[in-house]
């Protein structure tokens, strides 16, 4: 579980302090006023991704706590264990998919960001 928490969790939250400190240090950096908007738009594009990151998951956390017994007590124990379980999968995917692109995506846009505006 500290492995998940670590991988999942902590390391988005490093990256994105990060990439913010970074970009607002890049955006000084530039001459250029399409740089600076640039570095300011992956700024608030990196602080927008946690809202989009972390989303599903504290709906897992909810659902799992909250909606599990409702759940039971409306549908009984297995549909509400099929329901939950396959909506954690898909939340899931979806999480994966959006860390992927963060992690990859991302740092060649930025890379190219600043190749094209550092001097």
């Amino acid at each position: 579980m500290k492995r998940l928490y670590d991988k999942y969790v902590l390391q988005m939250w490093q990256l994105t302090k990060r990439d913010v400190k970074e970009c607002k240090e890049l955006a000084e950096q530039t001459s250029s006023k399409t740089g600076k908007m640039y570095f300011r738009g992956l700024k608030m594009q990196s602080m927008m991704f946690l809202l989009v990151y972390f989303f599903p998951l504290v709906w897992l956390m909810f659902a799992w706590i909250v909606g599990f017994p409702l759940l039971i007590l409306e549908e009984g124990f297995v549909m509400a264990l099929v329901l939950l379980s396959i909506s954690t999968i898909m939340m899931l995917l979806f999480v994966t998919i959006v860390r992927a692109g963060r992690i990859h995506l991302y740092s060649k846009v930025k890379q190219n960001v600043i190749d094209k505006y550092i001097d």
